[in-house]
């Protein structure tokens, strides 16, 4: 099984599709008659039923050579929803990443390097997203409100992968680290003050540090609670442990609104192995095929 990028699902087959968003929920009835609701997922997948009451020859062939190639349920692919392909400026957010996990605020920074692309789905004051993995060019990212550079300096974003959704952020500030001292709170002291220098509250990332220590601090992002010029205080507990060395960074913080405009597509597969379809009408040399069946179903994909 693998997920091929290319060819997407035929876009000629796309538009006229029955779409499904579903979520899963364990609904139980008490004995007072009282139901009570368990969500067991958070975020919903969707389904696609492309069946055609008639199809010309283009359209047929475009199906069943896609449906061979990409054999059956074998692979995933891309798919074009044309009912909700695309972020706006208020829709479309970055979420930060760490260990393959979403953390922090969506939409906001956290003082990590890495964030995926998302999309906002709010009603009144209620709010979910959904997580975009397989985007189109032409992707554009904002902070607090103004377009961040793609491959630059400091505060840029080194690469966009279309591919996962995934970005990561190149740091503001790049100090070494020169001291450490452990304890119920970690301090560590950096070659020379930040500037503009971290507050309290604000969150620091660190890398490249060794000793015992290295897996509780290396490539996290930590709570400051003090700072004092060169001198970071953060609330990550180190006692009985050694640290020597590293970096700490700057990445966007909670502070920082993070938002993208972009065109994305949808993670399928076919549900079933089998295709099934018929000529049902010949005018002269024109046919015209009956497809039943042309089911797909969202696939999920883990954050790397």
């Amino acid at each position: 099984m693998a997920f091929l990028e290319t060819p997407r699902f035929p876009e000629c087959v796309s538009l006229g599709a029955l779409v499904k968003p579903r979520y899963k929920s364990n609904v139980i009835m008490l004995a007072s008659g009282a139901k009570r609701a368990n969500i067991e997922w958070a975020n919903g997948l969707h389904s696609f039923d492309f069946t055609h009451g008639a199809m010309d020859q283009t359209q047929h062939d475009s199906i069943l050579n896609f449906f061979h190639a990409i054999q059956g349920r074998g692979n995933q692919f891309r798919v074009k929803d044309y009912s909700d392909f695309s972020t706006d400026i208020d829709t479309g957010i970055l979420v930060p990443i760490s260990a393959g996990r979403v953390v922090g605020t969506v939409g906001a920074g956290y003082g990590v390097i890495g964030y995926v692309v998302a999309k906002l789905y709010s009603s009144g004051a209620l709010a979910t997203y959904r997580l975009l993995q397989k985007l189109v060019s032409g992707t554009v990212f904002y902070r607090n409100g103004s377009p961040i550079t793609i491959g630059g300096g400091p505060g840029s974003i080194v690469a966009i992968d279309t591919t996962t959704g995934q970005v990561n952020f190149v740091p503001d500030q790049t100090r070494g680290i020169s001291a450490h001292a452990v304890g119920a709170a970690h301090q560590l002291t950096v070659s020379t003050a930040f500037s503009p220098n971290f507050v309290i509250g604000q969150r620091v990332y660190i890398t490249g540090v060794t000793g015992t220590a290295a897996t509780t601090l290396n490539n996290l992002s930590h709570a400051i609670t003090n700072v004092a010029g060169a001198v970071l205080t953060i609330s990550t507990a180190t006692t009985g442990l050694t640290a020597t060395g590293g970096t700490a960074e700057f990445f966007p913080q909670v502070t920082d609104t993070l938002r993208v405009v972009t065109e994305f597509d949808v993670p399928c597969r076919f549900s079933s192995d089998e295709a099934a379809f018929e000529i049902f009408e010949k005018t002269g040399t024109t046919l015209l095929y009956r497809w039943s069946g042309i089911n797909l179903e969202e696939e999920r994909i883990d954050l790397a």
